[in-house]
């Protein structure tokens, strides 16, 4: 997946799918996408880049999920950056 593609459904929030007769929103979980070391690297500099202190540290939830494929929030990539 292109990665400026999946910033714009984490700021979001939602995927969209079109049918026949409208538009219809479903949950989306950004976590899903995240399945490589290079996605989460990808995804965490487009994160940083908006100096958005409530969105790194949603997106630092995001990374703890895909990385433990859990739902429960977890030590993220910016717990670790301290070490």
């Amino acid at each position: 997946m292109n990665i400026n593609a999946m910033f714009l459904k984490v700021s979001t929030g939602w995927r969209r799918s079109k049918t026949v007769v409208s538009e219809e929103l479903t949950p989306y979980d950004p976590a899903e996408d995240l399945t490589s070391d290079e996605a989460i690297e990808a995804f965490m500099a487009k994160v940083l880049k908006t100096k958005d202190a409530g969105f790194i540290a949603y997106a630092d939830g995001v990374v703890a999920r895909a990385r433990t494929k859990d739902t429960t929030p977890a030590d993220g990539i910016l717990a670790h950056a301290k070490d």
